[in-house]
């Protein structure tokens, strides 16, 4: 399991169940424990994402250590009756689904845009304080079967991690002198690589954790305070330094960039139809470096995943423990948005004679 610990109010080990949809005030229970700044922080999340997202109702919980600390309903469960939402609320399927339906259209690929690339930060002091801690072990006996380079016997590393960097380039206009931009995620969230565990142990199953920090870091994750975010991510990065040299020897442990590429043209539109090469050209850039080719061929660019739901997005993976620079960074995500002009050969329209 990737372990993530978000931190949306200052509490201890907290889970925060939104079920429904987000808006004004109504019911509240079993808030006793809980400071009025801690309730007032509560409320201002929940009015702050009713806002955002504009919709009608909402029931949250608050729930550590086996007991409900918070319960209250938001807004307007029943728009015509104008009924108050409260902590019991149940929420008709209509309106349910709309969410799941919502989440099925808004694919990786608008959800990365929407989280970390967005003008507003989600993510770092004064707002969601998120750790992510994966492992890099993999399984072990039979369940070994679903291993692969870079991954935790589940999921890849690189795409556990929430600071993924984009690239720009538009070709539509003048293919020749393309267009660049390049941003870093907005907002700050901590990563640390874990080795000895896998996707179970990690999550404090299978006799897990097996790394000695685990639980420690699960519990500076649950504390770590507003001022505390900048040391508390360097920490995590040079924990995970530490961890890629020590596991550069073994080609699974070994960091990886997964790149994720979407290709679409001039009117926006996704290009489905298209197979990303990757190679390398000498310094004057006039031909193919083969050599330098041949090593990212066989010892960096690992392999191509097409998503299942983009298809104009393809999943590169690139080992960095061979080639490392600006662009290519380890347990990272990549997205690579390229734009180019869609165009019509008058070949395609022309009557050619059929034969005698």
């Amino acid at each position: 399991m990737v372990f993530v610990v978000h931190r949306l109010v200052r509490l201890a080990p907290v889970t925060v169940t939104i079920a429904g949809v987000i808006a004004g005030s109504a019911a509240c229970r079993a808030q006793a424990g809980l400071t009025p700044a801690q309730v007032a922080g509560i409320d201002r999340v929940v009015v702050n994402a009713r806002e955002t997202l504009d919709i009608p109702a909402v029931s949250v919980v608050v729930a550590a250590g086996g007991r409900e600390w918070f319960a209250k309903g938001y807004g307007q469960a029943h728009l015509e009756s104008r009924t108050r939402a409260s902590a019991d609320t149940i929420y008709q399927p209509g309106s349910m689904s709309k969410q799941f339906t919502a989440s099925a259209i808004l694919n990786s690929w608008d959800l990365a845009g929407r989280d970390r690339f967005d003008t507003e930060t989600w993510y770092g002091p004064g707002r969601v304080l998120c750790t992510v801690l994966v492992g890099t072990a993999g399984y072990s006996g039979i369940s070994s079967a679903a291993n692969q380079n870079g991954g935790d016997g589940t999921v890849l590393v690189s795409t556990a991690s929430l600071n993924p960097a984009k690239i720009v380039l538009n070709f539509a206009k003048d293919p020749r002198k393309p267009t660049m931009g390049f941003a870093d995620a907005n907002g700050a969230t901590a990563f640390a690589r874990v080795p000895s565990d896998n996707h179970s142990t990690l999550a404090f199953k299978d006799s897990g954790p097996k790394h000695p920090s685990v639980r420690g870091f699960v519990a500076r994750a649950l504390r770590v305070t507003d001022p505390q975010v900048p040391q508390w991510v360097s920490e995590l990065e040079a924990f995970s330094e530490a961890a890629r040299q020590a596991g550069e020897g073994e080609a699974f442990t070994q960091g990886y960039q997964n790149t994720l590429v979407r290709l679409t043209d001039h009117f926006e539109a996704p290009v489905t139809d298209y197979a990303p090469e990757v190679f390398a050209k000498t310094v004057d850039e006039t031909k193919v470096d083969d050599p330098l080719t041949r090593v990212i061929q066989e010892q960096v660019f690992s392999k191509v995943h097409v998503y299942g739901d983009n298809a104009a997005c393809r999943s590169l993976l690139f080992d960095t423990t061979a080639l490392r620079d600006r662009v290519l960074q380890p347990d990272r995500t990549v997205l690579v948005d390229l734009r180019i002009r869609r165009e019509q050969t008058g070949k395609v329209f022309r009557l050619l004679p059929l034969g005698p």
